[in-house]
């Protein structure tokens, strides 16, 4: 968290605010409110990319056009998820969102020279290393996904996390455009009377499609640590590069495991980029065991994600990966104004 009235602060604000209404409006794909936005202010020529948005979405700097054409394309639904008539440039409502901006605009500093990276060339974290000045390379970020496919998630859960998932890639396709030297990757697997990969392989989001989930309606079982041990196996390098940032570990569980999954907890934590994850788990439903997200979370600063079992915020949960991968991919970028 950053300390308040800093102009990272400042930025997580209005991120929150922004996040908020979207909620507050049925939250809209991104691509409905690009779409949007080019059809209500067309007089004004607005143009909000999707990489805009998901940098104002994720504590970015925007300027004050961008902002305005977006906060008022999320007004232009209601809180029921119908469309309404937006407010009007001088709309008294959006004066605490230029009050906001302008708040930011004045703690935003000024532009840095780069700085030599440390001498052995390393982060803090193991294993991601700096590019070197004068000529970024390529690294990935890889973003693994564990979801709960058993038997409880059979009917509107399950049509839930696909709408979620659907809406989290579109989320991840906006932070690839924002860091076009960064390769970003993804790779789900399901779990429940066993686990599998759902996709093959990581896959580029940019090419990435979602399939539809099987909800496995053979009995009870729930093997989280099956998925564990999957996840593993994925850890090692290969197929893992030996420097990276780190990779994103994102569970989603509807209830409890029915395995061993401690076992399996500990062997995921104990292959070559295990204890390096970022990870996030997302309870969906009150039958979620909160012990066992802890335990598969490993920091008592974290908590899960409540999801709330509803559409809208098993989504708003998800995105959280993106964030996490935009935060991953920057490279001293907060200068650009997008």
């Amino acid at each position: 968290m950053a300390e308040e009235g800093t102009y990272e602060a400042l930025l997580e604000e209005q991120a929150s605010h922004l996040s908020r209404l979207r909620i507050e409006r049925g939250y809209p794909p991104l691509r409905a409110i690009e779409e949007r936005a080019s059809k209500l202010f067309a007089e004004e020529k607005a143009s909000l990319p999707i990489a805009t948005q998901s940098a104002a979405f994720n504590g970015k700097y925007v300027g004050l056009d961008k902002l305005m054409w977006l906060v008022r394309s999320l007004m232009s639904w209601d809180e029921y998820g119908d469309d309404c008539t937006p407010p009007g440039r001088r709309a008294p409502e959006l004066n605490q969102w230029r009050t906001r901006w302008t708040q930011i605009t004045c703690a935003r500093p000024k532009r840095r020279k780069p700085t030599a990276p440390p001498a052995d060339g390393m982060l803090t974290t193991p294993g991601f290393s700096f590019p070197p000045i004068g000529g970024r390379t390529d690294h990935q970020v890889h973003v693994i996904w564990l979801l709960d496919c058993s038997h409880s998630m059979i009917g509107e859960k399950a049509g839930q996390l696909n709408y979620a998932m659907r809406e989290t890639i579109a989320e991840l396709r906006g932070v690839a455009s924002m860091h076009p030297t960064v390769k970003l990757e993804m790779q789900a697997a399901t779990f429940g009377a066993g686990a599998r990969w759902h996709t093959e392989g990581p896959v580029d989001v940019d090419l990435a499609t979602w399939r539809d989930l099987d909800v496995d309606e053979s009995g009870s079982a729930c093997d989280m640590g099956a998925a564990f041990r999957l996840a593993a196996r994925a850890l090692h390098v290969p197929p893992m590069p030996q420097q990276s940032p780190p990779p994103i570990l994102a569970l989603i569980s509807n209830t409890q495991p029915t395995d061993d999954w401690r076992s399996g907890l500990r062997e995921l934590s104990a292959a070559p980029w295990g204890s390096q994850t970022v990870r996030i788990a997302i309870p969906i439903g009150a039958d979620a065991d909160h012990g066992v997200l802890d335990e598969f979370l490993n920091n008592p600063g974290l908590r899960p994600i409540d999801a709330s079992a509803a559409p809208s915020h098993v989504a708003a949960a998800s995105s959280w990966a993106a964030k996490v991968a935009e935060q991953l991919a920057a490279d001293d970028d907060d200068d650009d104004v997008w």
